[in-house]
């Protein structure tokens, strides 16, 4: 935790030196992302692989589409699923080895980027990779199950 408030702390005194000195350059880029959002995501949006961005394809009335950046249409639902299935997973990839946990952390990131592009599946080659070891290794010996099967590993 203490990493992670380290790191959120350089990246915006960073951003404060970058931007000129402007404290407020985090609301200056919600501003920009906000009001090309939408145009974004109705000219590029068939590439898009996460759930929320998938979701937010799906809309019912103008109120889900006058949403703000990132939450057009049904995108909410898509970002509760992505979590659901990132903290259903956590618990087995706290008793994975190394190698495999991050390659599934990188793959379930994938789930809930808000943005995530055909390209960037290639973030899930470290998991293809985990799976093609796994194939050739007998039954039982350190194979793990995707999240399909809620990441428990097999016996």
């Amino acid at each position: 935790m203490a990493a992670t408030t380290v790191g959120l702390v350089a990246h915006y005194l960073i951003g404060v030196v970058v931007a000129g000195g402007n404290i407020a350059w985090p609301l200056d880029w919600l501003t920009t992302v906000s009001r090309t959002a939408s145009v974004d995501l109705e000219i590029n949006g068939w590439q898009e692989i996460s759930l929320p961005a998938l979701f937010a394809r799906v809309s019912f009335s103008p109120l889900t589409d006058a949403a703000p950046a990132g939450l057009q249409g049904l995108s909410v639902l898509g970002y509760g699923l992505a979590a659901l299935a990132i903290l259903l997973c956590i618990p087995a990839m706290r008793r994975m080895p190394l190698p495999r946990a991050l390659a599934l952390s990188v793959s379930l990131g994938l789930l809930i980027m808000p943005q995530a592009w055909v390209y960037n599946a290639t973030l899930l080659l470290p998991a293809v990779a985990v799976l093609a070891v796994d194939a050739r290794r007998p039954a039982g010996r350190g194979r793990t199950a995707g999240c399909s099967s809620r990441c428990t590993p097999l016996a």
